[in-house]
């Protein structure tokens, strides 16, 4: 069998950004400004205000309705300025946010596109009219001034006290108008590109340029120390987007932006020359960002507000990963190994190095739609195919060879093994019960039929099959003859969903995020909680206490602390910063599966478990454990501080808090004393591979250290 050599630790996904909720919006939000503890949301043509004084709590306290379509929305002091596609510039005293009140209005000769103030100005782009310049020194009666003549088509807009810069359209780039006499600007100085500024941010002497390249954007770091001559420091890919984006905004050397398919985008600019993008959320549909002190608000395409905490901006860092020219169907990965099924071919990845993984053997497969792996065997079914079911020996992971196959019919599209039975949803057929004792020579056993069958996953002799939208409980117990006990009805779910079964409970990934279904009672299962996710849900692993859950089009995987079921917490995100489909967790590695990235590697969440104090904790009195060789496949040593020989008691623990092993007292040998664990449980048996804690509790206090076991 496969030896975990994983050189890494797990992270604390809490110490991340993160998405911490949503509002619902009755329409699409299209612009936000952020000031005084209140966020303004541009939706359609009204203005929402919200008091954010409790950022994990937002409440609407008021509303200013405009003529006509708005298209942006800042605030300077205690005034809203708000463009309005139909009539021009509306400006709105919300001294009392609660009841915005319309000073004055000033109509621009064509249609506003976008909007900036500065220095008592407002600055409204109009495509091929430039950019048309208003004195709002007086709220109650602005003035427009002058245009500024672009050559080419005046998109985003930002200024300072004596610059506008203007995004002017794919031929024309980054336009500096100098305005240090509003009355007669001049056209100073510009920056062409190959692509359109979608948006732009200003901090210091830095203009951060969001660009569009038919959907391959790119975000370029521009020097304006001298504004006549601005010049691009550097610049990072943000990959593929079929829409553009109108938003981004800057906090210290962080860029925030967002992408309608992507959703938020971090980007360290600390290094002007070569920024990079560290992290990220889901938020499908993003047009516009806000943020302040340790939070990000996105508004975007359907009606909702989403909410990030950026008191950390980056998200955890992918360790490696693996590209393949055609998209992954699954992934599973066991010990050292990742089996994948993409189109066209099986593979193995090799994780012993989870920063430089790589592809180790592979055969030719039609279209693998799904896979699980027992033992020296992975099951594959391929929907595609007739003979859609096949054995493939991976006793070598680098030669896997197909021992047997059987013809199951077309339509596969989820396999479980369970001792020597395998069990297939099948969308025409039903459940497909194959016996693979012998997996040279897989044979169909029992068909048990069904609507569209679409999902499975077993706990001991319980199969649980999303079928037709419902979930049905079947028993297997004699699986010559499965079936069905108990239902749960409604058409919860969809074909794209799946399932993930443990003692007492099933997860599974809906429409809107986790459900959790009680099946203590396996006749009459219910819906114990549901926790909405950002971008909804598609595939799921869950591992201890946490499940791990990720998207089609939310370019994220999402943590959720299910220790108490009923009550599911939404933790953290790994970003990917690409869409996922497939999800797999081993020892302290998550691995994702994308159709359009091949594999990626993440640490795993770090855990805590009940009843062991936290590694590294040293209380006095009590020295630390070192322990050698840690990861290891038989013993371990444990090396304590010689005044720890005192102790009352030391064990073993799992990750659940649950005692292993009871350790006898330690020798004394140079320099402290020690004791050892042979990697068996208490009844003698061989742990399985994973994590572990030892934990020495002695009057002067206690002290735990983890270890790795592997197999």
């Amino acid at each position: 069998s496969a030896t975990v050599i994983h050189a890494t630790d797990c992270v604390d996904y809490r110490n991340y950004l993160s998405w911490t909720g949503e509002i619902e919006l009755t329409g699409t939000g299209r612009d936000l400004a952020l000031a005084n503890e209140h966020l303004y949301l541009v939706e359609g043509s009204t203005v929402r205000i919200f008091d954010v004084a409790d950022p994990d709590s937002p409440a609407e306290v008021g509303m200013f309705a405009a003529s006509g379509w708005v298209v942006g929305a800042e605030v300077s002091g205690s005034l809203l300025f708000v463009a309005v596609q139909s009539s021009g510039l509306v400006v709105v005293d919300v001294g009392d946010p609660t009841n915005p009140q319309a000073l004055g209005a000033v109509a621009t000769p064509g249609q506003p596109i976008g909007l900036a103030v500065a220095n008592d100005h407002a600055f409204l782009t109009g495509g091929s009219a430039g950019v048309w310049i208003v004195d709002v020194s007086d709220p109650s009666d602005p003035v427009l001034l002058a245009t500024a003549d672009t050559p080419g088509w005046a998109s985003c807009v930002i200024a300072t006290d004596s610059h506008v810069f203007v995004g002017d359209g794919w031929s024309s780039g980054l336009q500096v108008v100098d305005v240090s006499i509003p009355s007669t600007p001049v056209l100073a100085g510009s920056l062409p590109f190959n692509g359109e500024p979608l948006a732009l941010s200003i901090a210091d002497d830095r203009v951060y340029v969001h660009l569009g390249n038919d959907g391959l954007d790119e975000l370029h770091v521009v020097d304006v120390t001298i504004p006549e001559t601005p010049m691009d420091l550097g610049s990072v890919r943000l990959g593929f987007s079929f829409e553009p984006a109108l938003g981004m905004a800057v906090q210290g050397t962080y860029l925030f932006l967002v992408r309608p398919q992507v959703g938020l985008l971090v980007v360290d600019a600390s290094e002007p020359s070569s920024p990079v993008v560290v992290g990220g959320g889901a938020a499908d549909g993003a047009l516009t960002v806000a943020v302040s002190g340790d939070r990000a608000f996105v508004a975007g395409y359907y009606g909702f507000l989403q909410q990030f905490d950026i008191t950390n901006p980056e998200s955890p860092p992918e360790l490696g990963g693996v590209q393949f020219a055609e998209g992954v169907e699954d992934v599973v990965a066991v010990g050292q190994f990742a089996y994948v099924g993409s189109h066209g071919s099986f593979r193995v990845v090799d994780l012993a190095d989870p920063y430089a993984p790589s592809v180790i053997g592979s055969i030719a497969l039609a279209s693998p739609t799904d896979i699980d792996v027992v033992g020296d065997y992975a099951y594959v079914v391929d929907r595609n195919t007739t003979a859609g079911f096949k054995a493939i020996d991976v006793s070598d992971p680098a030669n896997p060879v197909v021992a047997g196959s059987v013809d199951i019919g077309a339509s596969a599209n989820d396999v479980v093994a369970s001792g020597d039975f395998a069990y297939v949803a099948h969308r025409t057929n039903g459940l497909r019960v194959l016996d693979i004792s012998t997996p040279s020579a897989p044979s169909l056993l029992t068909t048990l039929p069904t609507n569209s069958a679409e999902s499975l996953a077993i706990e001991g002799n319980l199969l649980y099959l999303i079928d037709d939208g419902d979930l049905l409980v079947i028993d297997v117990s004699v699986p010559e003859a499965p079936s069905v006990i108990g239902t749960l009805g409604g058409g919860l779910f969809t074909v794209f969903d799946q399932l993930w079964a443990g003692p007492g409970y099933v997860y599974a990934t809906a429409m809107n995020g986790l459900m959790i279904i009680d099946v203590a009672d396996p006749t009459t299962p219910d819906v114990l909680a549901e926790l909405p996710l950002p971008g909804g849900a598609f595939d799921i692993a869950v591992d201890g206490d946490f499940a791990y859950v990720c998207g089609v089009t939310n370019f994220s995987v999402q943590v959720v602390d299910v220790s108490v079921p009923s009550a599911p917490e939404l933790i953290g995100t790994a970003f990917t910063g690409r869409g996922e489909g497939t999800i797999s967790v081993v020892g302290e590695l998550l691995i994702a599966g994308g159709w359009d990235f091949g594999v990626r590697v993440f640490a795993a969440h770090c855990g805590e478990i009940t009843g062991v104090e936290p590694v590294g904790t040293t209380p006095s009195g009590l020295g630390r454990i070192d322990v050698s060789p840690n990861p290891s496949s038989s013993t371990f040593l444990f090396t304590l501080s010689p005044h720890s020989a005192d102790h009352s008691e030391a064990a073993v623990f799992d990750v659940r808090g649950r005692e292993v092993r009871s350790l006898e007292a330690p020798r004394a040998r140079s320099g402290g004393f020690s004791l050892g664990w042979d990697g068996r449980d208490d009844g003698g048996r061989r742990a399985p591979a994973g994590t572990y804690y030892v934990r020495v509790k002695s009057p002067r206090g206690d002290a735990t250290a983890r270890v790795v076991l592997v197999r």
